[in-house]
């Protein structure tokens, strides 16, 4: 409920006195009565019909927000008035000066049935407000009930005062004033109104809510009404119109507090409310928006598990949009058997309520993490929600991280076997070399056979050595044409033995780079040799120099047999080679060395058309 503002309360005063000043005009003020019985009878008309419109509104305001508020106090409320209204049909139709009025007795008795009735109507709401602990219903039974029984309360008393009026005390003398009784049942009525003004005077000070503020003033009003209907001499008096003027101001205020409580209040909180879930909302989005994953919601219908959320900054990145998922199954949009393996997962958590994390390839190199969780909204049916994240760079480092650990392992290994093997091969090899000085053409052969051997474990054990404790780096700006071509210079005789040509020709005149000259060598000559070991019965091998933003790259292309796509991503590895004696330790070597100058060593090949190696390098 909204508080009091000092203007509403200004205002209110201001309706009291004003209110009040009146009564003590016709109170101690002889008013003639300057109306004629027509002028009379048709401004009283127009004021109970006022009323009546007031009650019939207090009625409709009750029974169609029923289904917004459930609240027992409004639909009591609204079939007293109901009642209320009903009966000042009946009194106003059964006037003086109207076809059916005989005598002015049946319409004051509709007069105090009808204040009757809305000082009882209104205490059973304050009696229900203070014992009842439950003051909203779900029943619509409860409201019909209500209607029902108003109505047949209505008819009820309107057919005992229609049919006894004869027998009924006279509230009107035969001079036309009011006698006793119907004074003393207006001062109870005004007593009773009195105590209203007082208890929610007192509320009004404790709470300074608006709906006692206008409780009181209804109250205040009702007893004025009520007490200057009892002074009146001839219901033509003007005195009589005032009385009147009370009660539409009454019934008003009634109005304005339970339209103010159960109306216009909790459409308010409604509004704000709908405006803070539009917030929320978009507050959601954004989040949604800003979220570096993908939020999911998904629901089963029939067999399929189908998307009605999705949304994300990786959603795009992914090349995907809401409109190919939103609707759809991820057989719609995925791979079969990534669709089919995702889908076995949203039956796990569908049935057995058990968390999912699972990771997913859904391309090439495409790494995706997804958490879902069963989850059941109040009143609705069970969905499926969850986040995926793009897990790629991670699963990249995992792999690196692999990569080194093996290395460093291997450095370990390598240093302690290259060690221990050294010295006994350089006796061995000695002794070999002494024995090989003999004449005897089969020790010849065979000596000559065990020092090609010996020749071998020392290459391995040099290249063991290198990996174990690489040599000291003495970085320094070189020319990289001269570095090839002395490199190709080297190897052209070996490549003329196995009849390959290195072919290098480029644009490009002159350029440096900063590194270690002996290292570089060191890559270049393994990568052509390995390109030439490719091409057993022979062929080119081109060599091109381009520049590629801040990269010089050298691309060494052979026309060998290439390597199968599934082998590619372990080359590198150390003692994994594609050839029969090779250690794999000749390119995890160059591997090391081109991003020790913080280069790239990227390897593309085709079966059966050849292989390309491309080395970037900074400039």
């Amino acid at each position: 409920m909204s508080q009091v503002s000092t203007n509403i309360e200004r205002k209110a005063i201001s309706f009291a006195l004003i209110g009040f000043i009146f009564y003590l005009l016709v109170l101690f003020i002889e008013f003639p009565s300057f109306l004629d019985a027509n002028t009379h009878l048709f401004i009283h008309t127009l004021m109970e019909l006022t009323s009546i419109i007031i009650s019939a509104v207090i009625f409709l305001y009750g029974w169609l927000t029923w289904s917004y508020t459930k609240s027992r106090i409004l639909i009591f409320i609204s079939a007293s008035f109901l009642s209320v209204g009903i009966l000042d049909i009946f009194h106003t139709l059964l006037f003086d000066g109207f076809p059916f009025s005989t005598t002015p007795e049946p319409s004051t008795w509709f007069w105090i049935i009808g204040s009757l009735t809305e000082i009882v109507g209104i205490s059973i709401v304050f009696f229900l407000v203070k014992t009842s602990s439950n003051l909203y219903s779900k029943s619509n039974r409860e409201r019909c009930i209500l209607t029902a029984s108003s109505l047949l309360y209505s008819l009820g008393i309107t057919s005992i005062i229609i049919l006894f009026s004869g027998s009924l005390p006279p509230l009107i003398s035969e001079m036309g004033g009011t006698t006793s009784l119907k004074n003393n049942i207006e001062y109870s009525i005004s007593l009773f109104h009195l105590a209203g003004v007082i208890y929610t005077s007192f509320l009004y000070y404790h709470k300074k809510n608006e709906f006692y503020l206008y409780l009181l003033l209804s109250f205040y009003f009702l007893m004025l009404c009520s007490l200057t209907v009892t002074i009146y001499t001839n219901v033509h008096d003007i005195i009589h119109i005032l009385g009147h003027f009370y009660k539409i101001f009454g019934y008003y205020f009634i109005l304005r507090a339970f339209y103010l409580t159960n109306i216009r209040v909790p459409f308010e909180e409604k509004k704000i409310t709908e405006e803070e879930l539009q917030d929320t909302k978009e507050e959601f989005k954004n989040i949604i928006l800003q979220n570096q994953g993908i939020i999911i919601k998904l629901v089963k219908r029939d067999d399929e598990f189908i998307h009605t959320l999705c949304d994300g900054k990786l959603l795009s990145d992914l090349k995907l949009t809401q409109d190919q998922i939103v609707g759809h199954s991820v057989h719609h949009f995925l791979r079969k058997e990534v669709a089919d393996q995702l889908h076995r997962e949203f039956e796990r958590v569908w049935y057995k309520g058990d968390d999912l994390g699972i990771e997913f390839e859904i391309y090439e190199d495409v790494f995706l993490l997804m958490t879902l969780t069963r989850v059941t909204p109040l009143g609705k049916p069970p969905e499926l929600i969850g986040n995926i994240v793009d897990i790629s760079e991670l699963k990249q480092a995992e792999a690196l991280l692999r990569k080194t650990e093996k290395l460093s392992i291997v450095g370990e290994l390598a240093a302690g076997f290259a060690h221990e093997i050294r010295n006994p091969l350089t006796t061995i090899k000695g002794f070999l070399q002494l024995m090989s000085k003999n004449e005897d053409p089969t020790n010849k052969k065979y000596t000559s056979i065990m020092l090609e051997e010996i020749d071998r474990l020392e290459m391995i054990t040099s290249e063991f050595m290198v990996v174990a404790k690489p040599e000291a780096t003495k970085y320094q700006t070189i020319e990289l044409i001269k570095i090839l071509e002395d490199v190709i210079a080297f190897l052209t005789p070996q490549a003329l033995l196995k009849n390959v040509q290195i072919q290098f020709d480029t644009v490009i005149n002159h350029v440096n780079v900063y590194g270690d000259e002996h290292h570089l060598k060191q890559v270049l000559i393994n990568v052509y040799k390995n390109a030439m070991e490719a091409m057993p019965t022979g062929g080119n091998i081109s060599t091109n120099l381009t520049i590629e933003d801040n990269y010089i790259a050298i691309e060494i292309i052979d026309e060998g047999c290439g390597i199968p796509e599934e082998l590619m991503p372990r080359l590198g590895e150390p003692f994994y080679t594609l050839k029969e004696k090779g250690t794999g330790l000749g390119l995890m070597v160059s591997y090391k060395i081109i991003e020790a100058h913080k280069g790239k060593l990227e390897i593309s090949s085709e079966l059966n058309v050849g292989t390309t190696v491309k080395m970037k390098l900074p400039i």
